[in-house]
């Protein structure tokens, strides 16, 4: 059993990874002690407002220490157990005798099962020698993932699957097929007169609000399960939508990026009580079968299977920019809170910043390394705040992770493990939601031959 837990935010873990620590301080006088305070031999004295237990998520999360200190010439930083590069010293001393800390620890990784507790101890030293010291507790949390299946509840076989909240979610597939699942039920209707939907986004929230596309080039609103008349995105020249992506509400609003084959796009503006508002279309520059994802509100990001991809603010799309050059056909692409994947189907992947402007380090490696986990074929990733799922042809996922302060991306899962969901083959979708960084998220996949297809829901449980 963990020690008691306020808990204050998430993250997820594999591992024991490596730690940086920095040490940032400001001399700043609260009581103006005389300079010659520590010559006198007055002993030290440490205090700290971090007095209970700290916790910090399981993967690259931060913690700062601050402490006040007086009457010393030099401290020291101590950890038990070890943690690896944790300088042995920092500054303290002020010529007022009055010197403010911050120490922030970052970078730890829990492969534990259980809530793994480190001791922080900062002890002072005065110019004769008196010491003084303040132990905190540090705990990195544990996670764990839990998978349940049932049936997917329909006939006809599902494309695809999204989420808006961990336990809400709707799929699509042929026929026209929509089926929503929650905690507790599962129902499917026929909609858009019979089309093959394709694809489908919502938006993260209490409320559904959701897009599908569909074959022949139209899309349909969902708003709190009453679905809209279909709309063409390009009526002159219809194709089969490529991809749909929604931002997360903002004052009950929902924006959602549309994209057909030809690069063509509009913005669906959602709202429950309010008629579906469409801008656009305009085009998004893109050829062929393409990946929108949204992380907004604001921000959206779309690419194509060659690697060409642009930024939109949901008016307008930047120039495209070459994001992965020479590999194979990207298979798909999602974006989470701290930077994007794009996916290939000979099972690498390659991280990008946000605005798509440059590549990232991927774990242990350069930016702009493509990672090549194993030959597991990735056939869609999506993501969730901080978590992000990759599902392959062999019925098995794999994980990455950020940290939810956005600064970090981890490495694949231990480092690439994955995770057998399925003895019925490939994995047919994937969706992944958060709803806040405060929250847990969950996945829920699509697996299994027509009319056998399993709904499996994954989520991230705490463990103590």
């Amino acid at each position: 059993m963990g020690p008691d837990r306020k808990h204050e935010t998430t993250g997820w873990n594999r591992r024991i990874g490596a730690v940086a620590v920095a040490a940032i301080a400001a001399a700043a006088s609260i009581v103006a002690l005389p300079a010659i305070a520590s010559a006198r031999g007055l002993p030290p004295t440490v205090t700290t407002t971090w007095t209970k237990p700290v916790f910090m998520p399981p993967q690259s999360g931060v913690a700062t220490l601050h402490a006040t200190v007086k009457n010393a010439k030099s401290c020291a930083l101590s950890a038990k157990p070890p943690i690896p590069s944790l300088p042995s010293s920092v500054a303290c001393s002020s010529s007022s005798g009055t010197y403010h800390l911050s120490v922030a620890i970052e970078g730890l990784s829990n492969g534990t099962p259980k809530p793994f507790v480190y001791t922080i101890t900062l002890t002072a030293k005065s110019a004769g020698g008196a010491t003084a010291s303040v132990k905190v507790q540090l705990v990195v949390e544990a996670y764990a993932w839990s998978v349940s299946s049932r049936s997917a509840g329909s006939a006809a076989a599902l494309d695809a699957i999204a989420c808006s909240t961990p336990t809400t979610c709707v799929a699509v597939g042929k026929n026209g097929t929509e089926v929503t699942y929650t905690a507790s039920t599962v129902k499917s209707k026929v909609v858009d007169g019979g089309y093959t939907i394709s694809t489908v986004a919502c938006a993260p929230g209490a409320t559904t609000l959701c897009v599908l596309g569909d074959t022949r080039g139209a899309f349909i609103p969902d708003v709190a399960g009453n679905f809209g008349a279909s709309i063409a995105l390009n009526s002159s020249s219809p194709v089969a939508i490529a991809s749909v992506a929604c931002e997360a509400p903002s004052a009950g609003y929902a924006r959602c990026l549309v994209v057909d084959l030809n690069g063509i796009a509009a913005v669906v503006e959602l709202h429950q009580g309010s008629p579906t508002n469409v801008v656009g279309p305009y085009s998004a520059g893109t050829s062929g079968p393409a990946y929108a994802t949204c992380e907004g509100p604001g921000l959206c990001e779309v690419a194509d299977q060659s690697g060409y991809g642009s930024t939109t603010d949901t008016t307008s799309f930047t120039p495209l920019v070459h994001l992965v050059a020479g590999g194979p056909a990207l298979s798909s692409f999602a974006c989470g809170a701290a930077l994007c994947i794009a996916t290939d189907a000979s099972g690498g992947a390659t991280p990008l910043e946000t605005d798509l402007t440059h590549c990232l380090p991927f774990g242990a490696l350069p930016a702009c390394a493509r990672v090549a986990p194993n030959a597991m074929s990735l056939r869609h990733i999506s993501c969730g705040d901080w978590l992000c799922v990759a599902i392959s042809s062999s019925g098995a996922e794999q994980f990455s992770f950020s940290d939810p302060a956005g600064f970090r991306w981890g490495a694949w899962n231990g480092p690439v493990k994955s995770t057998t969901l399925t003895s019925a083959g490939a994995l047919d979708a994937v969706g992944c939601v958060s709803t806040s960084f405060s929250s847990l998220p969950g996945c829920s996949f699509l697996a299994g031959p027509a009319g056998k297809q399993k709904e499996m829901t994954g989520h991230v449980t705490l463990l103590k």
